[in-house]
């Protein structure tokens, strides 16, 4: 009897460690940082009214998690693309900090004042208790919500120390070279509509509709045909070996501004469409491809990507640069988020997005 009373003890005390484990325990870690439910929720929480506010107008609505995205991984749903991005930045912001760590780095009195301060300006508007009360919700309080801006704060700055202004391994000529020639395409476009064109004003400008979007008109039958003769010659030009610069003339669009062509990056899905970047990012110098959107054909030319060195517009310049350091830095982080971040996928499924309160004030 009294062994088993004994047994009994001891697997209430085990049930009792994993249900401790399991509440307290880390959704992500990496050497003595970790990343429990609570903070883990609560990012998931500041992130969401985040993109909420850019992609839905700050409304949290179910239709808005189940409509459809295209990614450069194919078509996933707005809750799928947020929560890989959440566990992604995440991950990559542990790692960050103990990268900072282990480097022997240290945040300056300032970075730790700035802190203090963003937590000081809530307890202008709040009591301590109240703001403990607000955090609860995704069960952390003041000192939680201190360790977290610790962490962001550490991971940035490591970034800023290693990849930017001539860091260790911030970007070379050679990088933003080599950068350019794998995820941008130097595209000639030849732009024909065959169903429906802009209606434009005395001045040849665009007209716009009650929805400020641009007015469209239907082509007529004939109009169609022209058109579609027009398309049929310029890829029969092309196939004969004509140039871009031989058959630019019959766009319906003006790219006179871009001679050399439009640098299109791999990522710009959300700008060009899924089918016009796919089709870019297949060509090679002097080849040629053809989409369609809505209507428009779209006749593409990839021509000679271009070196940085001959880029021109600083817009550009800068874009390439910090699309560069990104990469460098998402490619050294995330190899070791994959060897060494451990992540407890149970807790991770019992933090859901849809139902969790977005944090917009905290």
């Amino acid at each position: 009897m009294k062994r088993l009373f004994s047994v009994l003890i001891i697997l209430a005390l085990l049930l009792f460690a994993v249900s401790c484990s399991e509440k307290d325990g880390a959704v992500l870690s990496v050497g003595k940082l970790k990343i429990d439910k609570g903070m883990y929720t609560y990012l998931t929480a500041t992130y969401k009214a985040s993109f909420l506010e850019t992609y839905n107008k700050g409304f949290d609505t179910q239709d808005f998690w189940k409509t459809e995205v295209e990614t450069e991984n194919g078509t996933v749903t707005y809750q799928s693309y947020i929560e890989d991005y959440i566990l992604d930045n995440i991950s990559r912001t542990l790692v960050s900090a103990k990268l900072f760590d282990d480097k022997g780095l240290t945040l300056s009195d300032k970075a730790n004042e700035e802190i203090d301060n963003e937590i000081g300006d809530l307890l202008k508007t709040h009591s301590e208790q109240e703001l403990n009360e607000a955090l609860s919700q995704y069960s952390i309080d003041r000192d939680t919500l201190r360790k977290i801006k610790v962490l962001q704060t550490k991971s940035e700055a490591y970034y800023s120390y290693m990849y930017e202004n001539e860091g260790e391994k911030a970007p070379d000529v050679s990088d933003l070279n080599d950068y350019l020639k794998e995820n941008y395409r130097a595209i000639g476009f030849v732009t024909i509509y065959t169903k429906k064109a802009p209606v434009l004003d005395k001045n040849g400008d665009y007209t716009y509709d009650e929805n400020g979007d641009i007015a469209m008109k239907e082509l007529s039958e004939k109009e169609v045909d022209v058109k579609k003769a027009i398309e049929k010659n310029v890829i029969s030009s092309l196939e004969n070996g004509a140039t871009y610069d031989e058959v630019k003339e019959f766009s319906d669009e003006d790219y006179s501004s871009f001679e050399k062509g439009m640098l299109i990056c791999k990522s710009d899905v959300n700008s060009y469409g899924k089918d016009i970047v796919t089709c870019a990012m297949k060509l090679s110098e002097g080849e040629y491809a053809r989409a369609e959107k809505d209507g428009t054909v779209y006749i593409m030319v990839c021509l000679k990507t271009p070196l940085y060195t001959e880029l021109s517009s600083n817009y550009t310049l800068t874009d390439i640069y910090s699309n560069c350091t990104t990469d460098k830095y998402f490619s050294d982080i995330d190899k070791i988020v994959e060897s060494d971040v451990t992540l407890n996928e149970k807790l991770l499924k019992e933090i859901d997005i849809v139902s969790i309160k977005q944090n917009k004030n905290y």
